[in-house]
């Protein structure tokens, strides 16, 4: 009986994927979530570039400019939310900037406004910050976004130069209406949108490597309305 017992295979196949089921389980849900990762992540991309297009097909830089404490672009960041469904919204937070350049590599904060809403719609924050020439608000742009004029070493009018020091030609960033230079931080230079979007990208199935990845993207786009 032990010898035909030893030579007895019933049941070996079901013990076999008994023992793979588990690898072929962590697999599968392993390359679900990334590949969910990578959708959301295409997600936050798109959101962001709706946001500049929307802003710079909508927003005048001028009238930007002449109130930015009281300009508002909720539905412009509710329709670049909307985007990121059916991920969940209030996970993202939305931003629309205004930008004067003032360097090749800086610009000024005109204007921006952020927001973060439920699925229903409901805005959760919508801060306005708006910048002041005397106290300028700076960001660096990113390596590359500004180009030279064709056949020229100047990036005007993307990026001014000064005409009172030869100091400040590179960095206008700091001629504040104290500093006595011009042309005034704010005053001079290209406009830029910008459409940002944060999202914390949380797993349907969490795993300790991936709990909650930070997803992040920004935009730059020209204004098409003066």
């Amino acid at each position: 009986m032990l010898k035909r017992l030893g030579h007895d295979r019933d049941g070996m196949v079901l013990i076999e994927f008994a023992m793979a089921l588990p690898v072929m389980l962590v697999m599968y849900l392993g390359a679900y979530t990334v590949s969910d990762m990578v959708a959301c992540n295409r997600k936050v991309t798109i959101a962001a570039t709706t946001l500049a297009n929307l802003a710079s097909h909508a927003l005048s830089p001028t009238s930007v400019l002449g109130a930015p404490s009281t300009t508002s672009a909720t539905t412009y960041l509710s329709a670049g939310a909307l985007v990121l469904s059916p991920y969940p919204m209030a996970s993202g937070t939305e931003t629309i900037t205004l930008l004067r350049v003032c360097s090749t590599t800086q610009a000024y904060v005109v204007w921006s406004q952020s927001q973060t809403q439920t699925n229903v719609g409901t805005v959760v924050t919508s801060p306005i910050t708006a910048g002041s020439p005397a106290s300028p608000t700076l960001v660096t742009l990113p390596s590359g976004l500004l180009t030279t004029l064709s056949g020229s070493a100047s990036y005007y009018p993307l990026a001014p130069t000064s005409s009172a020091s030869s100091t400040t030609n590179t960095d206008i960033c700091a001629n504040t209406p104290a500093s006595g230079n011009t042309p005034v931080v704010g005053q001079a230079g290209a406009y830029l949108f910008v459409g940002k979007v944060s999202y914390d990208y949380t797993p349907a199935i969490s795993y300790k490597a991936i709990t909650t990845t930070k997803m992040a993207n920004a935009i730059y786009m020209s204004p098409r309305l003066n």
